[in-house]
């Protein structure tokens, strides 16, 4: 019995160690909330920081693959294209904040 449950613990431990090395690691926090700490909570802009909310997909994946803001490549390296597709997709779904 002992010499099994050996043997299936370490096919598991080997399964679980070759599926996570085709996924890539997910980033450190939610990439969002990094977006929210500098444009607002709803990503209507703040201080320095622009509104990006419901702004076109293209326009802000080019601004999160640029060195200007030099903070949007610091977040940015961090993901996968996937991931930087994912986001700029969901913040431009996001509804345009009002005209302040």
């Amino acid at each position: 019995m002992k010499k099994f449950l050996l043997a299936a613990s370490g096919a598991l431990l080997l399964t679980a160690t070759t599926a996570s090395a085709d996924v890539p690691p997910p980033p450190a926090a939610d990439p969002i909330t990094k977006c929210k700490g500098c444009h607002g909570p709803e990503l209507a802009g703040k201080a320095k920081s622009p509104a990006i909310a419901g702004e076109d997909k293209d326009k802000i994946k080019a601004s999160m693959t640029t060195k200007i803001p030099k903070q949007m490549t610091a977040v940015s390296k961090t993901l996968t294209p996937e991931q930087i597709d994912a986001l700029a997709a969901q913040i431009s779904a996001m509804p345009k904040p009002a005209p302040k």
